[in-house]
């Protein structure tokens, strides 16, 4: 167990710091938190006041900022949130996509060089609340691409 119970709502999303000693979990309740490896030790990212940050699912460090998709929000938005030295708050976030017509409840998505790739539709309300799949509402998945220019190369 690396947290105490309790200290994460709803984890969704995980991306690890470059050097390797913080993990940024989106709780899709609270907002992003911070999760030192070596204590366990969990805050939330200091946010501007206007930014709310909840209802984060997927989530990727792409050089200075985290990539951040929000479908708990209508409309769904994928977003940069560039941070602080340190890496203890958000400083501005960028929306990079939004509305787009091919999102059904996008979720998670991966950093290849200066792109992300994310599912933009997971289908999610295809899910009966008993676990079955409506089958009528199924569509092919859709993976869409953003460029992510301010990573360069890296």
């Amino acid at each position: 167990v690396l947290v105490p119970e309790g200290s994460l709502g709803s984890a969704q999303g995980l991306a690890a710091s470059a050097d390797g000693f913080v993990l940024f979990v989106a709780d899709y309740t609270q907002g992003i938190a911070r999760v030192e490896l070596s204590s366990g030790r969990v805050s939330f990212l200091e946010t501007p006041e206007r930014l709310l940050v909840a209802g984060v699912d997927g989530l990727v460090l792409a050089g200075d900022s985290l990539v951040a998709i929000q479908n708990g929000l209508e409309p769904h938005r994928v977003l940069r949130l560039r941070l602080g030295e340190g890496g203890t708050r958000i400083l501005e976030s960028t929306i990079l996509e939004r509305a787009h017509p091919r999102f059904d409840e996008p979720t998670l998505g991966v950093r290849v060089g200066a792109a992300f790739y994310y599912v933009a539709n997971s289908q999610y309300g295809a899910f009966r609340e008993d676990g079955t799949i409506d089958e009528a509402q199924l569509r092919a998945p859709t993976v869409l691409r953003l460029p992510l220019p301010w990573v360069g190369d890296r």
